[in-house]
């Protein structure tokens, strides 16, 4: 960290970092680094004590609820904090307690995996236990267990796509607040990830425009939002990136939306949106 921050031209670098290990030392250094230059990924996979313990991940709550603290208000970095769909003994239940509580410690990007069984990892001790079968090919990511069956688990691969897509991209910072009005992340998201797959029966090479369109009217016809309060959020939301041009279906007589607010033009474009 003092190689770079003793660096004049401009960087981009990542680490993974223990959620529950700070010093002192540390955090000083973080806190010195300016936007868009530092990314830490942040390694939980569940906030469930049990789970924990039973993949031998070290969880102290209080500590991680204070080091994510820290690094979303006293720090530049740009964060995201994993959690893993289909470890040993974690139903889908557990996963949604998880993301809620987890949604509710941070706004920083929550990264959704799905748990996949890597060369030289000792996840195998549980395949017979759990009932857990695994694709025999790459990335060899969980097929079901015994208690996610096939059918969700590809829902839940799906999720975590759009969850990608809608939440993690800083494209719809203010508009996907609407989704979870109701306080249930997982819940509400999850019927949102439903819908959307309806729509489209895909979850890739869906350009922005068009998914921008879904998830208005999704908001409008589902969750009966005000028309005219939405397009103005998205418009804020879209126009974060200066050169981008509106979807039709937000143009009112082709205005132009300015923005006042100076951006970091390099490197790492989620990360300038998020920090916005």
């Amino acid at each position: 960290m003092d190689f770079f921050l003793s660096k004049k031209e401009k960087y981009f670098i990542h680490f993974e970092v223990v959620p529950d290990n700070f010093p002192s030392s540390l955090k000083e250094r973080i806190k010195q680094f300016p936007p868009a230059s530092l990314q830490l990924e942040v390694g939980i996979q569940t906030l469930d004590p049990v789970i924990s313990k039973n993949i031998y991940r070290k969880l102290d709550i209080e500590k991680i609820q204070r080091n994510l603290n820290f690094l979303d208000n006293e720090t530049k970095a740009h964060l995201h904090v994993d959690l893993i769909v289909g470890l040993p003994g974690e139903s889908l239940e557990g996963f949604g307690k998880n993301l809620n509580k987890l949604y509710a410690l941070t706004k920083c990007e929550i990264q959704i995996g799905i748990l996949k069984k890597l060369s030289g990892t000792s996840i195998d001790r549980h395949d017979e236990i759990h009932g857990i079968k695994y694709s025999d090919k790459p990335p060899y990511d969980i097929l079901q267990n015994d208690l996610i069956p096939y059918n969700m688990m590809q829902k839940m691969k799906r999720f975590a796509r759009f969850w990608d897509l809608v939440y993690n991209s800083g494209n719809f910072k203010k508009s996907v607040i609407y989704i979870f009005e109701n306080g249930k992340v997982y819940d509400e998201f999850f019927a949102f990830s439903e819908w959307i797959y309806v729509q489209t029966l895909s979850t890739w090479q869906i350009s922005l425009d068009r998914l921008a369109k879904l998830l208005f009217d999704y908001i409008i016809i589902q969750l009966h939002a005000d028309k005219n309060e939405l397009i103005e959020v998205m418009k804020e939301d879209l126009m974060v990136v200066e050169t981008r041009k509106l979807p039709k279906f937000l143009r009112f007589n082709e205005l132009e939306i300015k923005t006042n607010n100076k951006k970091h033009n390099f490197f790492n474009k989620r990360q300038q949106k998020h920090s916005n």
